[in-house]
């Protein structure tokens, strides 16, 4: 059975002086970004919150959450996703994730860049990936570190990563990334219940991947995936784990007719819905 590698993400650069802080900073550049390791560039100092004297850098409140993986072993590099909208003229820079205690807050820092083909009206959504570094055994609630003012999105739910030890009893990778659900409200690690061939599992409203022109890493495949509650949106392409050469998939999840691994147990209830 092919291993399912959990692996998919950006490498991670650790802050001069800092062990505590680290810096998820992706290329933008899709003909060049390798699909399961991006370029990281090192950042010495991480500004204070808030503009720069000059206004070229600002800190971007987020729209929203989305762990990779629950729970997530110790001794291994837990991702999140986190979607926001960045003001016209900008773009997003890098994300910072600090640890304090039992606590990850993120912040997002967007640079200024003019539009291609004149002014907009309306900001950008985008999604990122950002390191939380290695944990400690325990509940980390993740949050957004960036004050949300009148105006801004609501702040996102803070959301509880589980950092287990990493033993037989651990489930496979791809298990704790495939988590089903029936609505939105069971995805308490954040994400959209979406249909999935014959199953419903929590997906990110953006994929990270995908959304940026790239690749699905290893181990996975891009399929349609569509929000079982279309007031929360409608039908986008997303990574998911994918069958091996003989139909096989990681511990409990089972190869559909379309080639994706997903949880057995919402194949009936996810086929349901509409």
């Amino acid at each position: 059975m092919k291993r399912f590698r959990p692996l998919w993400l950006l490498a991670t650069g650790a802050l001069a002086g800092c062990n505590r802080t680290h810096v998820t900073a992706p290329s933008r550049d899709a003909g060049t970004a390798r699909a399961d390791v991006e370029r990281v560039r090192a950042i010495a100092v991480v500004p204070p919150p808030g503009p720069s004297e000059d206004g070229s850098e600002i800190d971007v409140p987020l729209r929203w959450i989305h762990l990779l993986e629950e729970p997530a072993p110790t001794g291994s590099t837990p991702y999140a996703v986190v979607g926001a909208t960045v003001p016209c003229g900008f773009v997003p820079r890098y994300v910072v994730s600090e640890r304090g205690e039992l606590v990850v807050r993120l912040r997002m820092r967007a640079q200024r860049r003019p539009p291609d083909g004149g002014a907009c009206t309306v900001g950008a959504p985008v999604v990122e990936l950002v390191s939380l570094s290695q944990l400690r055994l325990g509940d980390w609630q993740v949050v957004d570190a960036v004050p949300h003012a009148a105006g801004d999105p609501p702040m996102p739910t803070p959301r509880t990563l589980h950092v287990v030890a990493d033993d037989p009893a651990l489930r496979p990778a791809a298990e704790r990334w495939t988590r089903p659900c029936a609505r939105t409200s069971d995805c308490t690690s954040g994400g959209v219940c979406a249909r999935a061939g014959a199953a419903s599992i929590c997906m990110p409203a953006m994929d990270p991947w995908l959304h940026l022109g790239r690749s699905c890493p290893g181990g996975t495949h891009p399929i349609e995936v569509r929000a079982v509650d279309a007031r929360e949106g409608g039908a986008w392409q997303a990574c998911v784990a994918a069958c091996d050469t003989a139909g096989g998939c990681p511990g409990a999840l089972a190869c559909d007719p379309g080639r994706s691994c997903l949880p057995v147990a919402t194949a009936a209830h996810g086929g349901s819905h509409g």
